[in-house]
């Protein structure tokens, strides 16, 4: 279960980490937002995404913070590094949101020559 951020500065902490974090803006009575808590839950547990940190935002609780980032409709997915919002998933769609976040994953930082690349660049080099 991911990790609820439930006030503006909970949320900073969050997105300003330098790992991925991804953010599901969500309400407890749509239904769509409990189809993406079960698909990034699943995502929470594989290894390919452990250094992945998944959390949610009550986004009615936490206006201030949906008025900033423009969440006009639940469920949303957005992804930050380092403070930028560097992609973002409208709607309820688990292949879309599952594709964002393997895109952005940073693999074996610090480990190789091809340090720092998301797995999308990796997979790309090893093709060639």
């Amino acid at each position: 279960m991911p990790n609820t951020l439930n006030d503006e500065k909970s949320f900073q902490t969050a997105i300003d980490a330098p790992n991925l974090s991804v953010v599901h803006f969500e309400a407890d009575w749509v239904e769509q937002c409990a189809q993406v808590n079960e698909v990034l839950d699943a995502l929470s547990t594989q290894k390919d995404f452990s250094t992945v940190k998944f959390y949610s935002c009550p986004a009615e609780e936490v206006s201030d913070v949906s008025l900033k980032y423009d969440i006009e409709a639940v469920p949303t997915v957005i992804l930050y590094r380092s403070g930028q919002l560097i992609d973002r998933v409208n709607g309820a769609d688990p292949g879309r949101i599952t594709e964002t976040v393997k895109k952005h994953i940073v693999v074996n930082a610090g480990q190789d020559s091809n340090r720092g690349l998301t797995l999308e660049e990796k997979i790309t080099i090893v093709d060639k």
